[in-house]
């Protein structure tokens, strides 16, 4: 009975609503994409082979006011900044993504949904050339302190590795595209916010 009690406590502070202006921590675990290609000399032109990549991520960050003056219909502006740890599961490679979002949120009920625009850096941390800038419009939808939020971005590589082989050169590294699967389920920690 005394676990209940606590949990239901605990619960209830998590869940509490925070205040107009203050900043909140958030821990979130989703799946996400990217896509590589490898081009290889063949006759006299090249051959290109891409694929896409899937891994798995945590993050951390912060929601905090911002442009508290401006208040488009009906919502609020909100910033988001974040630092993932994630891995992609195919060749089990380790990056570190740094993400900041605007985002407009509304509430709807209960609900509230949040739009935006967003801004992520990852950095291949075994590869550094396999490394992308990605241009988002998040999307999330938010229930007390859970929120699911789908971030669909235009990557873009930010290089690639090259040798000469067979007379050409060999080219391996990120290939620009859309990442549609960008999937986080976020945790909003309303207790420790400030």
């Amino acid at each position: 009975m005394r676990a209940l009690l606590a949990l239901a406590v605990a619960g209830s502070t998590l869940g509490a609503g925070p205040a107009a202006a203050e900043v909140v921590p958030h821990i979130e675990a989703g799946v996400a994409q990217t896509g590589e290609a490898l081009t290889v000399p063949a006759g006299d032109g090249a051959l290109t082979e891409t694929r896409d990549l899937y891994s798995t991520r945590l993050a951390i960050g912060l929601d905090y006011p911002a442009l508290s003056e401006v208040a488009p219909l009906g919502g609020a502006l909100y910033g988001r900044t974040a630092l993932a740890g994630d891995v992609l599961l195919t060749p089990g490679r380790w990056s570190l993504v740094a993400e900041q979002d605007l985002r407009w949120r509304r509430p709807l009920g209960p609900l509230s949904i949040a739009l935006g625009l967003g801004l992520a850096a990852r950095l291949e941390l075994e590869r550094p050339s396999f490394s992308t800038l990605a241009l988002g419009l998040p999307v999330g939808v938010r229930w007390g302190w859970l929120e699911l939020d789908w971030r669909p971005a235009w990557r873009i590589p930010l290089g690639e590795e090259e040798a000469a082989v067979f007379g050409g050169t060999r080219r391996h590294g990120a290939v620009s595209g859309v990442d549609l699967l960008a999937l986080a389920l976020r945790v909003h920690v309303t207790a420790l916010a400030w």
